[in-house]
């Protein structure tokens, strides 16, 4: 009973906690530039997981192989998905429409893996890809983003599916704290560095910005990645990254009663279609336990 209960609640947790960091990141933007507001979640998040590990006493050493396939897997997961967000948030565009776009992550990570598709998910990809253009031109269509910011979520979704895909494969010998002490670290300095050149810099300090900082560093980037990084060490890739299209439905729910977010009749009826293409999709996997991943170079 308690394992069906924890099966439940974990994933839960991770998808109200995941929504909420678009949300949040949003609010902060109002406030401070997008990459001075992504690095400060980076050093606050690498300075919680080092004293975490320094605390713990939890060894750091690993091989110079496993350093840089963490470090390159961070790049996807840290710099290239956070920083397109943070890009994408910057052109105004919605945090459900992003929240959109980003679930289709199990329709990319379906193509990626080596597993050969049956009917249902033929017609999953053919709803998911309706649905999508549909949402997509709905939001061009009533201005709620424009082109930048959909080519800059399109690239996030892209870093998180290749992160996610190289967080299952590789150094999973190699303890969680670590990994994400070393993602963070490497991310904050690329993105630290990029913020001197890449956009105006602004800070407008109040109790709202603290928060906004406190909600994303801690809570989504430590606990919710944990949760995330925890499930996908589980070796069920498409079945965890499938539960990032909960993730639209309650973001825009926030979206619309937080930011007053406007949805057309086309954009719900592509939210549907996206929704029900994902769960044909996915279904072949909810008893299976791995997936067979095409080697990437």
């Amino acid at each position: 009973m308690l394992k069906k209960i924890t099966y439940i609640i974990i994933p839960a947790t991770f998808v109200l906690l995941w929504s909420s960091g678009y949300l949040f990141a949003n609010v902060g933007l109002k406030y401070c530039s997008p990459f001075l507001l992504l690095t400060i979640r980076l050093l606050i998040a690498s300075i919680f997981i080092g004293l975490f590990l320094t605390i713990n006493k939890i060894s750091t050493k690993i091989s110079v192989k496993d350093f840089f396939q963490i470090l390159g897997t961070g790049f996807f997961l840290q710099t290239m998905y956070l920083g397109f967000i943070f890009l994408s948030f910057g052109q105004k565009t919605s945090p459900g429409f992003i929240a959109i776009i980003l679930g289709m992550q199990p329709l990319l990570t379906l193509f990626i893996s080596s597993e050969k598709t049956n009917f249902p998910q033929k017609i999953g990809i053919i709803l998911s890809t309706i649905g999508l253009i549909f949402t997509v031109a709905s939001n061009l269509i009533i201005g709620s983003t424009n082109y930048l910011g959909i080519f800059y979520a399109l690239i996030s979704l892209i870093g998180i599916t290749f992160g996610s895909i190289f967080q299952n494969k590789y150094s999973s010998n190699v303890s969680l704290y670590v990994k994400l002490f070393i993602h963070y670290l490497g991310s904050f300095l690329v993105i630290g560095f990029l913020t001197l050149f890449i956009e105006p810099i602004y800070f407008i300090y109040n109790l709202m910005l603290v928060f906004s900082i406190f909600w994303i560093s801690i809570v989504v980037s430590v606990f919710a990645v944990i949760l995330y990084y925890n499930l996908l060490n589980s070796g069920k890739l498409v079945k965890t990254t499938s539960l990032l299209y909960c993730v639209p439905i309650l973001t825009s729910i926030f979206d619309y009663i937080f930011f007053k977010g406007i949805f057309s009749i086309a954009s719900i009826a592509g939210m549907f279609l996206i929704i029900l293409g994902l769960m044909l999709i996915t279904k072949k996997y909810s008893n299976q336990e791995n997936i067979k991943l095409k080697k990437i170079a």
